[in-house]
C-alpha cells in the first residue's frame, strides 16, 4: 500500500494485515513515500497494489497526482493489479477495469476489502505467481539436469546460439494444455475437450499477415486462408499479389441455429451440435465464441479474393492458433479437392435385394 497519509495507511494495514480475504491470507506492506515505493514493486513481486492518487490534500486543483506516475512506472516495469484508494476519484474513473479498480476513501475499508476479493477472484495475481515459479523451476531443472551433464558438447561445438535457442524452445513447448490447466486450477475445464480460448491468440503475435489471421473490417470478420510463406518479403517483393479470405458468419444467422431456436427438438439440437463439432461437412468450420467475439461459422463457399493493398485495409483482430489453424486449412483443402460422383440409385438396389 502506498499512501502519504500515515494515519490512513497504518489504519488499513492494521485492519487487513493477517486477514483472510477470498480464501487467501493477506500480508500488507505499507509505504508513505511514492518515490521510494516504486523500485520495491518489481523486486518484491507483490500481488496487488493499493495506491493513493494525490500527494497532499486531494482536490481538483492539486496536480501532484503521484499515483498516476506510479501507474506509468509500473507499466514499464511489471504487471500488478492496482486498486486506487483516494479521497477524490473523479480524475481516475476513466481508468477503471479488471486490473485497475477505484475505491473512494469515504466508502470505508469494507469496500476496499471487497475490491481486493474481486481482484483475487480473477486469479490474475495467482496465475502470475504460478508462472514465475514455473519459469524459475524450469530454468533450474534445464541447467542442472541437462546443460551441466552435456556442457562439453556445447563447448566443443563453438555454437553460441544453440543453448539459448534450446532453452527458450524447451520452455515454450513445456507450456502444454496440461500445464495451463494446472496454472488455472479451474474444475470447469475438461482436459479431454477443447476450451474456446485455446483457439485464439489475442492480440496477434506478428504484424505480418499469416494463415489463420482473423481480420476485421466494417464490423465483419474474415479469416485469412493464404499460406503465410506467400506474404514473406523476398528481395523486397511478396510472392502473394492476392489474398484469399473466408467470411466468418455469426452462428445465430445459420439455418441450423434458427431452426433449433424455432423448434427445440432433439433432431434440431443434434443438427446444430453437428455443425458446432465440425461433423456436418468439410464445407464448414466452427469458431467458438469468447468475450471478444460471438460464435461464428466459416463457410468455404463464401470465399473472397482481394489484392494485397486491399488486405491492408483490414485490422488484425486475432490469430487462430495451431492446431486449429491447420485443421481449418485441412478442411478447406479437403472440401475443394473432393472428387464428386453421381448418386447411386439406392431404391433400385433395395428393390433387388435377395
Amino acid at each position: 500500500m502506498i499512501d502519504d497519509d500515515n494515519a490512513i495507511g497504518e489504519q488499513v494495514k492494521g485492519l487487513l494485515d493477517g486477514e483472510n480475504i477470498g480464501g487467501y491470507n493477506i500480508r500488507v506492506d505499507y509505504n508513505n513515500d511514492f518515490d521510494t515505493a516504486i523500485p520495491s514493486l518489481k523486486s518484491n513481486d507483490y500481488d496487488i497494489l493499493v495506491l493513493d492518487l494525490f500527494r497532499g490534500t486531494p482536490s481538483m486543483s492539486n496536480n501532484d497526482r503521484k499515483g498516476e506516475e506510479v501507474i506509468e512506472a509500473i507499466k514499464k516495469q511489471c504487471f500488478i493489479p492496482v486498486i486506487f484508494f483516494s479521497g477524490l476519484v473523479k480524475p481516475i474513473e476513466y481508468l477503471k477495469s479488471d486490473v485497475i479498480r477505484v475505491v473512494r476513501k469515504g466508502d470505508s475499508v469494507d469496500q476496499l476489502t471487497a475490491e481486493i476479493a474481486s481482484v483475487l477472484s480473477t486469479r490474475l495475481p495467482v496465475i502470475k505467481r504460478k508462472i514465475n515459479i514455473y519459469l524459475n523451476e524450469s530454468m533450474r531443472s534445464y541447467f542442472w539436469d541437462f546443460v551441466q551433464p552435456y556442457w562439453k558438447q556445447f563447448e566443443e561445438s563453438k555454437d553460441d546460439v544453440s543453448l539459448g535457442y534450446l532453452l527458450i524452445r524447451k520452455f515454450a513447448n513445456s507450456l502444454s494444455k496440461e500445464q495451463i490447466i494446472k496454472f488455472l486450477d479451474d474444475p470447469k475445464i475438461k482436459p479431454e475437450k477443447s476450451y474456446p480460448m485455446e483457439f485464439y491468440i489475442i492480440p496477434p503475435p506478428n504484424e505480418e499477415f499469416e494463415t489463420g489471421d482473423i481480420l476485421e473490417r466494417d464490423s465483419s470478420l474474415s479469416v485469412l486462408l493464404t499460406p503465410s510463406c506467400d506474404f514473406v518479403k523476398r528481395r523486397g517483393k511478396r510472392d502473394a499479389e492476392m489474398a484469399m479470405l473466408v467470411k466468418a458468419k455469426l452462428l445465430k444467422e445459420t439455418e441450423e441455429y434458427k431452426s433449433f431456436k424455432a423448434d427445440e427438438t432433439a433432431e434440431k439440437k443434434n443438427a446444430l451440435i453437428r455443425l458446432i463439432e465440425d461433423r456436418k461437412s468439410d464445407r464448414y468450420f466452427f469458431l467458438p465464441g469468447i468475450p471478444f467475439m460471438e460464435n461464428r461459422i466459416l463457410d468455404f463457399q463464401n470465399i473472397a479474393i482481394i489484392s494485397f493493398s486491399e488486405l491492408e485495409q483490414y485490422k488484425k483482430f486475432a490469430k487462430l492458433d495451431d492446431p486449429f489453424a491447420q485443421s481449418m486449412l485441412s478442411k478447406f483443402i479437403r472440401y475443394y479437392n473432393r472428387i464428386g460422383h453421381e448418386d447411386i440409385d439406392s431404391d433400385y438396389i433395395m428393390d433387388h435385394l435377395e
